[in-house]
């Protein structure tokens, strides 16, 4: 990774905890910038790492499914994001 620069894709933040670490060890790694794009930020009670560079918006507090994001294997295959109790 020296003297890359590095895109990290994401679907849903919350806490930031693991993309701090993803980011931290791309950087440690020698990477030129690393950059990142998050699907959709939840909100989160708790004190977030920022590491995100550009989100594509903010989701409910909610579980959310569709366009592979599932429920113990279900509704992966949703063309929608949905959100679910």
């Amino acid at each position: 990774l020296d003297g890359r620069n590095i895109l990290i894709l994401d679907d849903v933040l919350e806490s930031g905890l693991t993309l701090e670490y993803a980011k931290n060890y791309m950087e440690l790694k020698g990477a030129n910038e690393v950059l990142s794009c998050i699907f959709a930020r939840k909100p989160y009670k708790g004190e977030r790492s920022e590491a995100a560079s550009l989100i594509g918006w903010d989701a409910p507090a909610r579980f959310l499914v569709g366009y592979g994001l599932d429920n113990k294997g279900y509704h992966r295959g949703l063309p929608f994001i949905a959100a679910i109790d």
